[in-house]
């Protein structure tokens, strides 16, 4: 059983009961409504419900109880979205894994939530998903291979059909989100079902979002955007989600063009990559909104986005708090592209100094928040110490600007990270697997700006004589268990990294250095 590691500053509260109950009245009103839509064909809602009580059953049958944390990494699918709430139908705590991860990284999510099953993409030639992971990690009783497609376990078990689970209170703990990367170890972000479906509300309102809506997610289900915009506000919603499973631009282009797709939350980078197509414009002109985030949003993107007459939103948030601000539809060009918008409904947001002293607008400082939809702590309880202030507001690890109309400017991260598409790197991660290797005696990553991916890595070595390049890294990374997406596509050979006096690398130095390289 986990529990609650830090007590909000604002009690998370919930709308219309519990996920499960949305789902089952989704279920009675339209039963043959398109739910899902993924690689392998469509679900109604009558359908995801038959679904959810099979999973449930086979969840029950392997043992698991209420409280038992549940680990699944599989891709975007209908499975993922079964799986997911026949995890909080049955009362369990969901632990979603994004699929680049590896045996390192999964090990350690299930380790440290004491994962007691884990599903797995089953009948992936290109990697062994189960390989190791239950060696690794003693509570993990089975780790069962799920095909994409199979839509059922594969034994299914008779199931009644009781009411959905209901939280016996809105801080009990129903979902463990994991950060891409902020620290050397991904850190377990406490959520429970109240602080997730508050947004659905307050997008009801911020957007006028409802069932008529069809949603687009490439975006894993099993990060918090694709876990928020992919499962939990379309089912609240009784809408329509069209699931890709792997990202490609003009795939992408055709699906939201074939189902009528009206809102999206993504990485900047995907919709770059849409824009930049033949035919963007017609492909998606039935987008109302789609919500932007992970990278900056250039003036470039913002153009194609109004000549195509769609509205591009920009948005600024964690999986500790999804949604702190965004920018409001009604906005003209100049304001949509020059902010990150306001906050939303309840959220409390300043900007302080070093001594958290609140500083006047237009001052850059350091961002804090907090809201009903704020976590309810880390998993490890040490990592909560300094993560809050006094009254109990959110350290982001972002620097901003509030002007005084109170729209937010997203001005550089104190955290060393590199936001490469959407998805958080650490930089000390890497650092230290590169340490590992035999020829390098010093080492340091910074995140360099690439118009289409926001971010990329880049490696600065000290390494003799020995000569490595970026795929001598990327072999030598993956090897030692991190994702492919990790490795550094920049390396840069230096007799020495600079230091300061106290001997920390001057990162600012080498990001600087690596701009004058380019031209």
């Amino acid at each position: 059983m986990l529990h609650v590691t830090h007590e909000p500053a604002v009690e998370p509260s919930w709308e219309g009961g519990a996920l499960g109950l949305r789902l089952r009245l989704a279920a009675e009103q339209a039963p043959e409504k398109t739910a899902y839509v993924d690689d392998h064909g469509p679900v109604t809602y009558a359908e995801l419900l038959e679904l959810t009580c099979a999973w449930r059953a086979e969840l029950r049958a392997r043992g698991v109880a209420p409280g038992d944390p549940v680990a699944w990494q599989l891709p975007n699918c209908v499975e993922s979205a079964a799986i997911f709430l026949a995890v909080l139908d049955l009362g369990a705590v969901a632990v979603p894994v994004v699929p680049i991860y590896r045996r390192k990284e999964v090990s350690f999510i299930c380790g440290q939530t004491g994962a007691k099953l884990l599903f797995v993409p089953g009948g992936d030639p290109r990697f062994d998903f189960a390989a190791g992971v239950a060696d690794d990690v003693p509570s993990v009783r089975e780790v069962v291979p799920v095909r994409p497609g199979s839509r059922w376990p594969a034994t299914p078990a008779a199931d009644p059909r009781p009411d959905a689970h209901t939280p016996a209170s809105a801080r009990e703990v129903a979902v463990v989100v994991y950060t891409s990367g902020t620290e050397s170890n991904p850190k377990g972000v406490l959520h429970s079902q109240a602080t997730l479906l508050y947004e659905v509300g307050t997008m009801q309102r911020f957007l006028g979002l409802s069932g008529a809506d069809v949603f687009f997610m490439p975006s894993p289900l099993a990060h918090i955007t694709g876990l928020l915009n992919g499962i939990i506000t379309p089912i609240s919603l009784g809408g329509t989600t069209v699931l890709q499973e792997k990202w490609d631009a003009a795939t992408a282009l055709r699906l939201v063009e074939r189902h009528g797709c009206t809102y999206s939350v993504m990485a900047t980078p995907f919709l770059q990559q849409m824009f930049a197509l033949p035919g963007a414009r017609e492909a998606l002109r039935a987008f109302r909104y789609v919500r932007c985030g992970g990278a900056d949003i250039p003036r470039s993107l913002m153009d194609a986005a109004a000549a195509c007459e769609v509205t591009v939103l920009r948005v600024y948030g964690l999986s500790e708090i999804p949604t702190v601000t965004c920018t409001r539809p009604e906005w003209e060009a100049e304001r949509l592209a020059g902010t990150d918008g306001v906050p939303l409904e309840n959220i409390r947001l300043r900007v302080l100094d070093e001594d958290d002293r609140e500083l006047p607008s237009g001052t850059p400082g350091h961002i804090v928040a907090a809201g009903p939809e704020m976590f309810l702590g880390y998993l490890d309880p040490v990592l909560n110490e300094g993560a809050f202030t006094a009254e109990g507001l959110f350290r982001t690890g972002d620097l901003g600007v509030l002007d005084a109309d109170g729209r937010l400017r997203i001005t550089g991260r104190a955290k060393d990270i590199i936001v490469r598409g959407g998805e958080n790197i650490s930089a000390m991660e890497v650092e230290e697997a590169l340490r590992k290797h035999p020829s390098i005696s010093d080492v340091a990553v910074v995140g360099v700006p690439d118009p289409v991916m926001g971010q990329r890595a880049c490696a600065y070595l000290v390494t003799g004589d020995a000569l490595l390049g970026p795929e001598e890294l990327r072999a030598f990374l993956t090897g030692t268990g991190l994702a492919i997406q990790k490795s550094p596509e920049h390396v840069v050979r230096v007799d020495e990294l600079p230091r300061t006096p106290a001997g920390k690398v001057k990162k600012e130095a080498l990001r600087a250095s690596f701009s004058e390289r380019t031209p």
